[in-house]
């Protein structure tokens, strides 16, 4: 197959498509490696609650939200996430981010990746 391109014929398009895919096949693996071990590490109740202020602090989520999360860590509606661990309270900030605008729920979203370290760098929750 030919393709004519007229806009395009100084852009490397096979190029910057296989550097895309390098690019999210190691964003995947490092997300699938961080997701796994926020489901070993377990939290007390006061480091969930800090947690929570925290990210409230940062504009993740709102004020309002800190007892809701909290409620959902400790009695979560789903059972997968009965243990008290790091993956349980990103499950509870999720699980409230449901409730939000879709802008507002994308600015929630990319701050959890970056406090609960989900792309690779350090976290900053903990």
């Amino acid at each position: 197959m030919v393709l004519r391109r007229r806009h395009t014929s100084r852009i490397d398009l096979a190029g910057i498509v296989a550097t895309a895919i390098g690019e999210l096949e190691t964003e995947f693996l490092t997300l699938e490696t961080v997701a796994e071990d926020l489901k070993l590490l377990y939290l007390k109740d006061d480091q969930a609650r800090a947690a929570i202020v925290k990210s409230a602090e940062a504009g993740v989520i709102n004020s309002s939200d800190i007892v809701p999360i909290f409620k959902e860590f400790k009695e979560p509606r789903h059972i997968e996430f009965a243990e008290p661990t790091r993956w349980s309270l990103l499950n509870a900030f999720t699980e409230n981010a449901k409730k939000y605008t879709p802008s507002r729920a994308d600015i929630c979203y990319r701050g959890l990746t970056r406090l609960f370290g989900l792309d690779g760098r350090a976290p900053t929750l903990w």
